[in-house]
C-alpha cells in the first residue's frame, strides 16, 4: 500500500473519532467519573416516602411550592446544576453556590419526582432522585352541629379536616342576616364549642379555614346553625337489605338539634319488645345492622330509631319492616359480543334456516354484535336469543335495569319482534316490541322490576330477544349489542 493511502486512512480515522466525541450525551446512558462533591438532596427536613410529614412541618413541602436544597458542588470543572421534574427540565443553575431551588408551579395533593444532575466539562452525571407529594390542602367540610344547652345558648360545631399539613383552624361567625363575618377563635381541634354571647333563637353562620405556619386554605362553605334546643324522633326513610348479604341498611332524617347520637332498635314482627342493636354519634343518618347471626332468612323484622342526649331520649321513630331474603351472588352482567358466548346464552330457531351468530358486519361499539336473520331467503323463521341470569336472593325492592342497543336494518318490524321475560321459561311476558330503527343503533333502557308481580326474580330468570322474518341481512334481521343488566 502506498504511503499516501496510509496517510489518508489516518486522517479519516481521526475525523471519525472527533465526530464521535461530539455526539449528544444521553443523561441515563452516560456515566463519567463522579464529581468530588455530589449534589445530594438534603433530607433532614424533607422526606421522599412514608407520610412526608417532615417536609410538611418544616414548610419545605407546601401545597403550592416545594423548596429543594442540596450539597454544593466544589469541582473546578463545574458547569451547571440541571433540575428535572417528572422527566422535564425545569431549571439550569450556572453558579455552584446556587444550591437551592423553589418550585412554585406545583399543585396540592400531587406526587412529583425530581432528578438533580450536575454538568461538568466531561458531560452530565445524574446524582440524586427524590419523590415528593404535596399535601392535600382544601377547606374544612362535612360539618355537624349540636345545641348543648336547653336554652340554646351553647352551640357545638364540628368538621372534617381536608388539609394534611394544617394543624389549626380559624373560625368566623356572623348572625345570618349580617353582611360581614367576624373572626371568632382559633382551635387545634376539629370541633368548637361556642358560648360567646349566643342569643337563644338566633340563626348563626360559620365559616372556617385551616392553616399552619406557612399557608392557609380558603374559607369553607357556610354552615347555618339555629340557636334553639329541639329533641324530636328521627324520621326513618328506608330499611333495605344489603347486596350479597343479610345485613340491613337504615337511613333516616335528623329532626333534632341537640342529640348526642342515635340508638337503633329491632324486633321480630311477631314480638313486642325491641332490642338495641346499635348506637351512632350525632349528625349520623345511616346505620348498617351487621348482626347477621340473629337475622334469619324469610323472617320479618321491625326497625326504629331514637335520638338521645344527656337530658333524655326521644320516643321511637316511625317503624319500618323488612323480610330477610337469601343473599344474592348477582352483581351485574355485561355482554358486548367481542368474545364467544358463554353457557348463560341459549340460541334457537324455528327452522334449520334460522341464523343467530356473532357478526362483525355492523357493530355498535367494538368489532362484533349479535345478528339474527335467516341463511336462506324466503323461509319464514323465528329466532330466539335467551339470556339466563341467577337472581336468587335479590330483594323485590331492588331495581333491575336492562340496557341494550338494537338495529332493525330493513326489517319490517312486527309483533313477533320483541323482548320477553320469564321466571323459568315456561311462560313468557311481553316487555316491549322492537320499534323500527333502520340502519342505526337505538338504546333501550328498561327497569324489569316494573314487571316483578308477573315475573318475580328467580334463580332461573330469563330474558329473551325474539326476531321473526323471511329474508337475510340487510333486507331483514335484527342486531343486538352492548347488553347490560345491573341492580340499583
Amino acid at each position: 500500500m502506498k504511503i499516501t493511502n496510509y496517510l489518508l486512512l489516518i486522517v479519516l480515522l481521526t475525523v471519525f473519532w472527533g465526530c464521535e466525541q461530539k455526539k449528544p450525551v444521553n443523561i441515563s446512558g452516560f456515566s463519567p467519573t463522579s464529581p468530588t462533591n455530589k449534589p445530594l438532596f438534603f433530607r433532614e427536613d424533607l422526606k421522599s416516602g412514608g407520610d412526608f410529614s417532615p417536609g410538611y412541618t418544616s414548610g419545605k413541602i407546601q401545597s403550592k411550592r416545594i423548596t429543594l436544597d442540596w450539597q454544593q458542588n466544589t469541582d473546578e470543572d463545574f458547569l451547571a446544576y440541571l433540575l428535572f421534574r417528572d422527566g422535564v427540565q425545569i431549571a439550569s443553575l450556572l453558579n455552584a453556590s446556587d444550591n437551592r431551588y423553589i418550585d412554585s408551579t406545583v399543585t396540592q395533593n400531587t406526587l412529583y419526582q425530581y432528578r438533580l444532575v450536575v454538568e461538568n466539562t466531561r458531560g452530565l452525571y445524574q446524582e440524586d432522585t427524590i419523590s415528593i407529594k404535596t399535601p392535600r390542602f382544601l377547606p374544612p367540610s362535612d360539618f355537624g352541629t349540636q345545641v348543648l344547652a336547653l336554652d340554646g345558648t351553647i352551640l357545638k360545631i364540628f368538621w372534617k379536616n381536608n388539609a394534611e399539613s394544617a394543624n389549626q383552624f380559624r373560625i368566623y361567625r356572623k348572625i345570618a342576616t349580617d353582611p360581614e363575618f367576624e373572626f371568632l377563635a382559633i382551635t387545634s381541634d376539629t370541633f368548637y364549642v361556642d358560648d360567646n354571647n349566643i342569643i337563644s333563637g338566633q340563626v348563626y353562620e360559620y365559616q372556617l379555614s385551616a392553616f399552619n405556619d406557612f399557608e392557609e386554605t380558603p374559607r369553607s362553605n357556610s354552615l347555618l346553625v339555629g340557636a334553639f334546643y329541639s329533641m324530636f324522633p328521627p324520621l326513618l326513610t328506608s330499611v333495605t337489605q344489603a347486596l350479597n348479604s343479610k345485613e340491613v341498611v337504615l337511613q333516616w332524617i335528623d329532626q333534632s338539634t341537640a342529640e348526642d347520637g342515635f340508638r337503633i332498635w329491632r324486633r321480630l314482627a311477631s314480638e313486642t319488645n325491641f332490642t338495641l342493636v346499635g348506637t351512632v354519634i350525632t349528625d349520623t343518618r345511616q346505620f348498617v345492622d351487621t348482626d347477621t347471626t340473629n337475622l334469619f332468612v324469610d323472617s320479618v323484622y321491625v326497625y326504629g330509631v331514637t335520638a338521645f342526649n344527656t337530658f333524655g331520649e326521644t320516643p321511637l321513630s316511625n317503624t319500618m319492616t323488612i323480610q330477610i331474603q337469601p343473599p344474592t351472588s348477582f352483581t351485574g352482567y355485561v355482554e358486548d359480543f367481542e368474545d364467544p358466548l358463554g353457557p348463560e346464552w341459549e340460541l334457537s330457531s324455528s327452522t334449520p334456516e334460522g341464523r343467530i351468530e356473532r357478526s362483525n358486519i355492523d357493530s355498535h361499539l367494538g368489532q362484533y354484535m349479535l345478528l339474527m336473520d335467516v341463511s336462506v331467503d324466503g323461509v319464514e323463521n323465528t329466532n330466539y336469543a335467551v339470556l339466563n341470569i341467577d337472581l336468587s336472593g335479590v330483594p323485590s325492592t331492588r331495581d333491575l335495569i336492562l340496557r341494550y342497543y338494537y338495529n332493525t336494518y330493513n326489517d319490517e318490524v312486527t309483533s313477533e319482534d320483541a323482548l320477553e321475560i320469564s321466571p323459568d321459561g315456561t311462560a313468557w311476558t311481553l316487555v316491549t316490541p322492537f320499534t323500527s330503527s333502520p340502519f342505526f343503533w337505538s338504546l333501550e333502557v328498561i327497569n324489569l322490576r316494573d314487571y316483578y308481580d308477573q315475573v318475580p326474580y328467580s334463580a332461573t330468570y330469563k330474558i329473551r330477544w325474539k326476531q321473526s322474518d323471511n329474508l337475510s341481512y340487510p333486507n331483514d334481521g335484527i342486531g343486538l349489542d352492548d347488553i347490560s343488566v345491573n341492580l340499583q
